[in-house]
């Protein structure tokens, strides 16, 4: 690439990848050169994914489980009018053919993983034991490192915090799974209805029951239940703790915070992490172009390679990220067309030839008026 045919740019915003920035360099040597802000913390955040995968099998909380209530005890429908949506409760649907393979796959699973322990445990080679379970070497390693097979990340987090709201409006006589679904979605809920129906689901049971079994009218109203608390093990995925501690936690996670938080306390390398990227993170958005040299001090002097890993990588590469932390030029712009290129190539099925696509990338309708 020869300079001489880049006069006129002035600015050269791009990736921290090394080929970037040479191809920069002998196109227009005297030009300054930015390093993308959102790369920047795309590294960062890989970064403490790394740190976080070390610790992948201590991922683990222990939290509250709110019991189950019962449907209120509600009197005669002579008493009272029906409510919206009451009706009679429809029967609980059995596992689908699909549920019923997942869950056989599981049991097989969790019996691979206890056979492989017994086997280890009995004095067999790992060699032995992959061949005989026709396994890789890097399965038998996981099941090594962790205590028992685990569980798929749950997706009972994402609702629970409207389970008091379904069971409250279903207390109240809103026996309507869609209309459940659409009041939570309208309150920030994005999962799918069928999670909300598998928790409407013994619920709609028990209410069947009671229309089944009908309790006299004179039969004195029995006082609600007093249930314990109970609490379980839950394991909170990497990708999850990885967006919490690099400052971009998914939105309602409020509790999943606290656990991270917690996470913290006990594993001091994990709070290590999260104070480097939220640090770096700050300096960043808040152009703190001063604090970059005591950060990387930080980070070089840390126990933690990833990190000092990275603090390498920035160095090689500072004169990019200061320009990055002190003016406001991005590659979003450029970004977004590739992306926008992307999408119209995924439209054609990859099988567009250049000039067909350069015309759809080049239209502009003259339609609008």
């Amino acid at each position: 690439m020869r300079h001489l045919h880049h006069r006129q740019v002035r600015v050269i915003c791009r990736d921290c990848g090394g080929s970037y920035a040479d191809g920069a360099r002998r196109g227009a040597p005297n030009v300054p050169q930015v390093a993308d802000r959102f790369h920047l913390l795309v590294n960062a955040s890989e970064t403490v994914r790394r740190v976080v995968d070390r610790h992948a099998h201590q991922l683990r909380v222990e939290v509250s489980v709110p019991p189950s209530m019962p449907p209120a005890p509600t009197p005669p429908e002579s008493d009272q009018p029906s409510p919206r949506g009451q009706g009679l409760p429809r029967a609980v649907a059995r596992p689908s053919q699909i549920q019923t393979h997942r869950a056989l796959k599981r049991r097989q699973r969790a019996q691979r993983w206890d056979e492989a322990r017994a086997l280890i445990a009995q004095g067999m080679s790992r060699r032995q034991v992959r061949r005989q379970l026709h396994s890789g070497k890097a399965t038998l390693q996981r099941i090594l490192k962790t205590d028992g097979c685990p569980l798929h990340a749950s997706t009972w987090r994402t609702l629970r915090d409207f389970t008091d709201q379904l069971a409250q409006r279903w207390h109240q006589g809103e026996h309507n799974g869609r209309q459940l679904y659409n009041q939570i979605r309208a309150q920030g809920y994005r999962d799918s209805y069928q999670l909300v129906l598998r928790f409407l689901q013994p619920l709609r049971q028990q209410l069947l029951e009671e229309v089944a079994n009908p309790r006299p009218a004179s039969a004195p109203m029995p006082s609600a239940p007093v249930l314990a608390p109970r609490t379980s093990i839950q394991r909170l995925s990497p990708r999850l703790v990885t967006r919490c501690l690099s400052g971009n936690p998914p939105p309602h996670s409020d509790a999943d915070q606290q656990h991270v938080a917690h996470l913290c306390e006990t594993l001091p390398e994990l709070a290590m992490a999260r104070e480097l990227a939220l640090s770096f993170r700050t300096l960043l958005m808040e152009h703190q172009r001063d604090q970059l040299g005591p950060w990387l001090e930080r980070a070089a002097s840390s126990s933690l390679t990833e990190f000092r890993a990275f603090a390498d990588s920035l160095k090689r590469d500072r004169e990019a990220v200061e320009w990055a932390i002190a003016t406001l030029w991005s590659s979003g712009q450029v970004e977004g067309q590739v992306n926008r290129l992307k999408l119209i190539k995924r439209t054609m099925y990859g099988r567009g030839k250049l000039d067909l696509l350069r015309k759809r990338v080049m239209y502009r309708s003259d339609a609008v008026t």
